[in-house]
């Protein structure tokens, strides 16, 4: 039987395009991140929900913590740091 693409083998065998889909999957996810901060911190008409609504407050700060750190600041930092590694790794290919 074959590998197939989502494996997750892969990445224990040195696969040399995991960083391909890990830069894939990081860079969205970091503008995603990036939105949805900007949303929180400066402008929640940007949101598709808005503070204080019940079905889903997305523009609700549930952490905020030294002033700006958010659950989407969290994030966006995991995907930067994902994509510098994932750049690193493919400069030492």
């Amino acid at each position: 039987m074959g590998l197939t693409r989502a494996d997750p083998s892969r990445l224990w065998k040195r696969d040399r395009q995991v960083s391909d889909y890990s830069l894939g999957l990081s860079i969205p996810g970091a503008l995603v991140a990036g939105y949805h901060y900007y949303g929180q911190m400066v402008d929640s008409r940007v949101l598709a929900c808005r503070p204080g609504e019940t079905i889903s407050p997305c523009a609700q700060r549930f952490v905020f913590e030294f002033g700006y750190v958010t659950i989407p600041m969290m994030s966006l930092t995991a995907f930067v740091a994902l994509i510098m590694f994932m750049l690193i790794e493919r400069r030492s290919n």
